[in-house]
């Protein structure tokens, strides 16, 4: 658990009145909910002043927008992934055009943890009808190839650099996750589609 240190901010009565009307409409409440938005006003202020690495995970389920540090991508990712039966999640950086490198390796090893070895993992571009350019490894392979996660994403990005194409890298596994991700230098979709979905990952 984090330590929490107190302070006072002094704002207009006007932009009081919107901040907490906002807060309201965000979380139900007011009590307590002011704290964690007042936190992510300061991660987007530091992320805009200093580059500090934030990203947003939005719960298309819940409404939700979480405003986290890198670093507590898995947490936040274990807590959501875990309450919900069908989850519809969407990352993406702040303050910036695309994920530090890293980011996208790290998501894909925090799904495989959870998910184990995905049925299909290919390299697409989305704007050739969802073409796989590359078939990135089996079940098996994935096994013996303990660094293949960082080597994927080492691909995408010498690939991406080639083509101002939308590229992405698509994961998917059968039962009984049957679980979908799309994994895009500036956008990260986790979804498990309902039957009334079409077989591919969304934007939300």
């Amino acid at each position: 658990m984090q330590n929490i240190d107190k302070t006072s901010i002094r704002l207009p009565q006007e932009l009081l009145e919107v901040f907490q009307n906002a807060v309201k409409q965000e979380f139900g409440k007011l009590k307590g909910a002011q704290n964690d938005a007042l936190s992510e006003s300061v991660l987007l202020w530091l992320a805009h002043k200093t580059s500090l690495p934030v990203i947003m995970i939005k719960d298309a389920t819940s409404g939700r927008k979480r405003v986290v540090l890198i670093s507590q991508l898995q947490e936040n990712l274990d807590e959501l992934l875990l309450e919900q039966q069908r989850p519809q999640l969407g990352i993406v950086p702040i303050a910036t055009s695309r994920f530090p490198v890293g980011l996208i390796s790290k998501t894909a090893n925090i799904l495989l943890d959870k998910f184990g070895s995905p049925k299909d993992a290919t390299i697409q571009n989305l704007d050739q009808g969802e073409a796989a350019l590359e078939k990135l490894a089996t079940r098996d392979s994935l096994v013996k190839m303990p660094d293949a996660i960082d080597k994927w994403e080492s691909e995408l990005h010498s690939m991406q650099d080639g083509t101002r194409d939308r590229l992405e890298i698509s994961l998917s596994w059968d039962s009984p996750f049957k679980m979908q991700s799309s994994l895009r230098e500036d956008y990260i979709s986790i979804l498990r589609p309902s039957q009334y979905m079409g077989t591919t990952t969304r934007e939300f």
